[in-house]
């Protein structure tokens, strides 16, 4: 079985970020990508760049 090669931006944590709510994020963002669903998270990206610029 091959492993399909993704890159993908993560965000790195900061003293200003809550540890828990990025460890989850970074959780779930490995799940979508394991089950070849991380287009969704592309699809996320895209509404809220449209709901920020108007």
């Amino acid at each position: 079985m091959g492993t399909a090669s993704a890159k993908s931006e993560i965000e790195k944590f900061t003293s200003e970020n809550d540890f828990n709510l990025w460890r989850l994020r970074l959780k779930l963002k490995v799940l979508l990508v394991q089950q070849a669903l991380e287009d969704a998270l592309a699809d996320e990206e895209k509404l809220s760049a449209l709901g920020e610029g108007g």
